[in-house]
């Protein structure tokens, strides 16, 4: 079994010792360099190390939706539902992205070996909806800068920052930030100047640098659990 602390949110996390075993020692190790897609053709891939970005390809070009990190699936609901278009997936630009790979006849030996495992899976992908919904419905009367702020600490988490004082550096530019919020660019600019004078955060080329994670989550208060991880 891989050496990993899974956040107790995620699928692996809500794993028991004898099923993640299980599902680590029959799939095959891969890894992704960053800026690659994580290409799934039916199979179910676990990510052990690193975070990738879900997009989508519009009219105006791609789309961020969320994220993943240690501990998520991804493929899960083409395995379940074989829909005709799903979302790409790509390995942030901070690192390499490590996954444990199930193919289709694997991953459903798993759950008929595992059945408690179905349920953790239901479970995620119905929690994963709830936060999607509840980011939907947050007012957008609400302060720019506290929902920027929700968007940075969720991040940094999904990063591993082990400490809420140490710098964090996010790949995610600001183009990105606004698309998950769904609000002009412009608007994000201004959030994160303001962010930048509290001396919270410092916007880079392609990154953002949190210079405080502990502030940066008070300032985005009860917005942060599930605000972006779709």
């Amino acid at each position: 079994m891989l050496d990993t602390a899974w956040p107790p949110t995620t699928f692996a996390g809500q794993l028991t010792t004898a099923e993640l075993d299980w599902a680590l020692t029959t799939g095959s190790q891969v890894r992704y360099e960053a800026g690659e897609c994580l290409t799934t053709e039916g199979d179910v891939l676990l990510i052990c190390h690193g975070e990738a970005k879900v997009v989508a390809e519009g009219e105006s070009g791609q789309r961020l939706l969320g994220f993943r990190g240690p501990g998520d699936l991804v493929g899960e609901l083409a395995y379940l539902a074989d829909p005709q278009w799903v979302p790409s997936v790509i390995a942030l630009r901070q690192r390499p992205v490590s996954v444990v790979r199930l193919d289709r006849d694997r991953f459903t030996a798993f759950l008929d070996i595992h059945p408690r495992a179905a349920l953790v899976l239901a479970r995620t992908i119905a929690e994963r909806q709830c936060a999607l919904e509840r980011s939907r419905l947050v007012p957008s009367s609400l302060p720019m800068e506290r929902r920027v702020s929700a968007v940075l600490a969720e991040l940094a988490w999904l990063s591993g920052a082990g400490s809420r004082s140490a710098d964090v550096d996010i790949p995610l530019t600001q183009l990105e930030i606004a698309q998950l919020l769904d609000v002009a660019q412009v608007s994000v600019q201004r959030a994160l100047r303001t962010l930048a004078a509290q001396e919270l955060v410092r916007p880079g080329y392609r990154k953002i640098r949190v210079r405080c994670l502990a502030c940066v989550q008070d300032a985005a208060g009860n917005l942060v659990a599930g605000s972006c991880r779709h």
